[in-house]
């Protein structure tokens, strides 16, 4: 867009991820999980990011799974508050969740979802990918360029097709295990910090040299 807008060249840099800290699904016992029983979503509680669309699909199957939403909206976000209303008993809220946990949340998922309508790059994708999780993301363009074609995809805004992609996932072992070695090895090629702190290094060598 750039590019053609002001007709000078563009050199594209991703945001990087650190390695992955796989962590022990015995941090997650006080929330009844014991690992690769739950879908995870980690993001603001904000309209954009979908948590209500991830919410409705969910409900709607039949699962012994849970659904872990970790993070919150502020104070007195009605659209937080909505959310966690009409949760059923299966939905855990964590709130924001850092550290060594997060990283055991990672670390134990069967799931990571982001049913988000609008992003930028979204650095929760390849986070999540770098942990070796199977990735089910809306297709708006922005997740599809961090997908890089790992991973899954459901029609933005759609319910429908968010309820039948997570049905296939929970219960296809086979593609999610696939998914999230390539995952892993996707973000490790693409987006580990050498990678990134490499191309940072050339492009202001190029810069210093430029006349």
């Amino acid at each position: 867009y750039y590019q053609a807008l002001t007709n000078r060249k563009v050199v594209y840099i991703p945001n990087g991820v650190a390695p992955a800290e796989r962590r022990s699904a015995e941090l997650l016992s006080e929330y009844g999980l014991d690992g690769d029983d739950y879908v995870l979503f980690a993001a603001r509680f904000v309209p954009e990011k979908g948590a209500h669309y991830l919410l409705e699909a969910f409900q709607r199957i039949d699962t012994p799974y849970k659904l872990v939403m970790a993070g919150d909206g502020a104070y007195g976000n009605r659209y937080a508050d909505e959310i966690k209303t009409q949760a059923g008993e299966r939905i855990i809220f964590p709130g924001f969740v850092r550290g060594e946990l997060f990283d055991a949340f990672l670390s134990n998922a069967r799931l990571f979802v982001l049913p988000s309508d609008i992003e930028g790059l979204s650095t929760g994708l390849p986070e999540a990918m770098s942990y070796a999780n199977c990735v089910l993301a809306s297709d708006i363009e922005e997740n599809l360029e961090a997908l890089g074609d790992i991973g899954y995809t459901f029609k933005a805004g759609s319910v429908d097709d968010l309820e039948d992609k997570l049905r296939t996932l929970l219960v296809k072992n086979n593609l999610r295990q696939t998914c999230g070695k390539l995952a892993r090895d996707y973000v490790h090629r693409c987006f580990d910090w050498d990678t990134v702190t490499s191309q940072f290094e050339e492009l202001y060598s190029s810069l210093l040299t430029y006349r």
